[in-house]
């Protein structure tokens, strides 16, 4: 029980709760030696052993509890350093975090979540849940300063509070009218919002990544050098997709692979969304948030007005997604 004590307590944002009875049991059950069997049964009763397990059931994979198990009694060797990173992170400044995000989304936007860390056999962060109880959960992971996990967790409230109060009904209702192709491609241009996370988390717009591993900060240079390219991609895919070309399935297929570490629905993204704030102000990004439509409109306008010039959304594209229409509608 020592440890539980001596695990320090985070700075609450009133939005935020942390749950890390999963780890605290766990570190302690391997304090020393091997998880009993006393010791794992009350592990798998916490809420977020409970949760993880459901997320992975829920997207079709196993979760044994033989081999979670086996994992924890492999951390035995790590358990010091387990500890330490648990105890730095719990002193993330999460009130901060929030209001970091919040700048970049509709006021009153609803960023409730309870953030997990967790020892645990996949090394794999995620956000679960987000339109009934959010939930962000970290892989408690040694190699992550507690400032690349500080950025980690504001984008992922960012992707919360987009989610819960983005695009505004109206918009919905505009799209619902729109053949089926041409919503499917909406939806996947709703990928963007990556870029727009990476926005809302940057501490420096002209290094975003700055906070974070050696893989994402190569992938963010590598699409960066790529943008123009990446830019006439994701848009000759979005025609392909609104025009019916490419079935739901074959658009699935064709948009996951702009994911990556950092593809373009990150850098892409994040280079709209720069755009638009720079050269017409934040509050009109906002309003491309609630209302899609402005996205492609704003952005085209904000690179006439620039200096620079930059790839623009093409008219064809304009036409596909059914957008001849006012956005008034």
């Amino acid at each position: 029980m020592m440890l539980v004590a001596m695990l320090m307590q985070p700075n609450f944002a009133q939005e935020i709760r942390w749950d890390d009875e999963e780890p605290r049991l766990v570190l302690e059950a391997i304090s020393d030696g091997q998880v009993s069997d006393e010791e794992f049964k009350e592990i798998s009763h916490t809420r977020g052993f409970i949760r993880l397990g459901q997320r992975e059931i829920g997207m079709g994979r196993e979760f044994s509890h033989s081999e979670f198990r086996e994992y924890l009694d492999s951390q035995v060797p790590h358990r010091y350093r387990l500890r330490k990173t648990l105890n730095d992170w719990s002193q993330i400044d999460f009130s901060s975090l929030a209001n970091r995000a919040k700048r970049y989304l509709p006021q009153g936007a609803d960023l409730a979540t309870t953030v997990y860390p967790s020892i645990k056999p996949k090394p794999n962060s995620f956000v679960w849940e987000i339109d009934s109880d959010p939930a962000i959960f970290l892989f408690l992971d040694p190699a992550k300063s507690s400032e690349e996990v500080a950025t980690t967790i504001t984008h992922e409230l960012h992707h919360i509070g987009y989610g819960k109060s983005c695009p505004s009904q109206k918009f919905i209702s505009w799209k619902s009218n729109l053949t089926d192709s041409q919503q499917t491609a909406w939806t996947w241009l709703g990928a963007y919002g990556e870029g727009f996370a990476v926005l809302a988390a940057a501490k420096d717009i002209s290094n975003p990544v700055g906070d974070m591993g050696d893989e994402v900060q190569k992938a963010w240079t590598d699409g960066m050098k790529n943008l123009d390219r990446d830019f006439s991609l994701v848009q000759e895919f979005l025609i392909a997709s609104a025009s019916g070309k490419l079935d739901s399935q074959q658009s699935m297929e064709k948009a996951r692979s702009f994911y990556g570490v950092q593809g373009p629905w990150y850098t892409v993204g994040f280079h709209i969304a720069i755009t638009i704030e720079k050269e017409l102000g934040r509050e009109k990004l906002i309003e491309c948030y609630t209302d899609p439509r402005k996205l492609l409109i704003f952005y085209n306008d904000a690179v006439k007005k620039g200096e620079r010039k930059q790839p623009t959304f093409s008219a064809e594209l304009i036409r596909e997604l059914g957008l001849l229409r006012s956005t008034e509608d």
